[in-house]
């Protein structure tokens, strides 16, 4: 309740700088999805999902899209870290970061529910199961916003 009525804190960059921040990393992000989307049967020795239909998806097959929405959705976990800290001067997104409990439940929350969701989802979802090695390589692919953050600053 505390965080509804207390005021935000006064930015000193201005906003189209904070855009120009925001066009930036989704710039890379698209980028990197459609890089994944296109290249990645041929980067992660996977079947190609492209073309396959409801009806036609199975566990081999559905490797290549389970790894695009894995790779999202950890973009997006790492955009949120991303987004803590705004101003040009503030590089450091890590600052602080153990000392909110509530945000640090947010973001393993997150995590393990797309863990879970891709491991015990299966046709339903249409996720296929992924090994240990495919799943740290999504976590990396996703952490590489933080680096393309940094360097953009």
């Amino acid at each position: 309740f505390f965080l509804m009525i207390r005021r935000p804190p006064r930015s000193t960059q201005s906003r189209s700088s904070a855009a120009s921040d925001v066009y930036k990393r989704q710039v890379y992000q698209i980028g990197l999805l459609l890089i994944v989307l296109i290249y990645g049967p041929q980067m992660f020795g996977v079947a190609s999902s492209i073309g396959i239909t409801r009806r036609e998806w199975n566990q081999v097959e559905g490797v290549h899209y389970t790894l695009f929405f894995h790779i999202f959705v950890f973009l997006q976990i790492f955009n949120e870290i991303n987004c803590r800290k705004l101003s040009l001067n503030e590089l450091n997104v890590f600052h602080g970061f153990f000392t909110n409990r509530l945000f640090l439940g947010i973001i393993a929350s997150t995590a393990a529910v797309q863990i879970s969701l891709i491991e015990f989802g299966g046709r339903s979802l249409r996720c296929s199961d992924l090994t240990l090695g495919q799943h740290l390589i999504c976590i990396l692919l996703g952490s590489s916003s933080l680096l393309v953050t940094l360097i953009t600053k």
